[in-house]
C-alpha cells in the first residue's frame, strides 16, 4: 500500500500554545513540534569589532605559552637568560617567541618542560568553557566575548598550529625526540582533541555571536514530519 504524503501548513498565534492548534490537518508530533518551535538564531554584528583587537590576544597568547615554559624551567631549577613572547628571528629562522635557558633538562624533565603550554592551554580552555557554561561569566555580555576570545579562541588557534607545525625545533617535534613518541601519532592524537575542543568552540561560540530572534518578529520554519503513515514536511509561520 502507497503511503501517504503530506505536507502540513502550521500557523500558530501567540495564544495558541498546544499542539493540536498547530495544524488544521493532523496532530503535530511532539518531536516535530519541538523542531519547529526552536528559537531562530541570529549573527550579532556589532561583535565584530572584537576583530579589531586579534593582535593584542594572540599577543596575550604567546605570553601565556611562553611563560608557561618560563615556569616550567625555573621549576626545575633553570634559570632563563631571555623571555621574549614576541616575533623574532632565532639562528635566522622566525619564531613567534621563545624562553632561553642557561642549561638543558633530563628528558622526563625536558618532556614536561615541551608540553607546559599545551597543558596551560587545556586547563585555560576547559576553565571558561565551565564558566560560560554555568553563566559564572554571562555568554552574551561583552565580558563574555573577550573571555571566550581570549581564553578559548586564541588557546584553540596556538595548540594548531603547534601540534601541525613540521618544523625540526617546534615544541611537538622536540617532544617526539625526546620521548621517542611517533610524531604522526602526536599529530593524531594532538588533532583529535583539537576536534572535540572545536565542537566545544562551536557550542560556546553560538552563545557568545548570536542571539535568539524575538517571537514577535514574523519567520518560517520547516521541519521533516511523520504521523502514522503519514510523512512529510511542517511548516510553522509566526507573526
Amino acid at each position: 500500500m502507497m503511503k501517504r504524503m503530506a505536507v502540513v501548513l502550521a500557523m500558530m498565534f501567540p495564544a495558541l500554545a498546544s499542539a493540536e492548534h498547530a495544524s488544521p490537518l493532523l496532530k503535530v508530533p511532539e518531536w516535530t513540534r519541538k523542531e519547529l518551535q526552536k528559537p531562530k538564531l541570529k549573527f550579532q554584528k556589532k561583535k565584530l569589532w572584537n576583530l579589531a583587537a586579534l593582535p593584542a590576544y594572540f599577543l596575550l597568547e604567546t605570553t601565556i605559552h611562553e611563560g608557561s615554559h618560563g615556569v616550567a624551567a625555573r621549576v626545575f631549577g633553570l634559570k632563563v637568560t631571555a623571555f621574549k613572547p614576541y616575533p623574532h628571528k632565532f639562528r635566522g629562522t622566525f619564531v613567534w617567541g621563545a624562553v632561553y635557558t642557561d642549561r638543558t633538562l633530563p628528558k622526563k624533565e625536558d618532556a614536561l618542560f615541551t608540553m607546559a603550554p599545551y597543558m596551560t592551554d587545556i586547563i585555560l580552555f576547559t576553565s571558561v568553557d565551565l564558566l560560560l557554561g554555568y553563566r559564572v561569566i554571562p555568554p552574551g555580555s561583552v565580558a563574555g566575548l573577550i573571555v571566550y576570545t581570549a581564553g578559548m579562541l586564541a588557546p584553540w588557534i596556538n595548540f594548531v598550529y603547534n601540534v601541525n607545525n613540521p618544523r625540526s625545533f617546534s615544541d611537538f617535534s622536540q617532544f617526539s625526540k625526546i620521548t621517542g613518541m611517533k610524531r604522526w601519532a602526536l599529530l593524531a592524537l594532538g588533532d583529535a582533541i583539537a576536534a572535540i575542543a572545536l565542537w566545544r568552540l562551536w557550542v560556546r561560540g553560538k552563545e557568545v555571536f548570536f542571539t535568539a530572534v524575538s517571537e514577535k518578529s514574523s519567520r518560517f520554519s520547516f521541519a521533516p514530519f511523520a504521523s502514522g503513515d503519514a510523512k512529510g514536511v511542517a511548516a510553522l509561520i509566526r507573526f
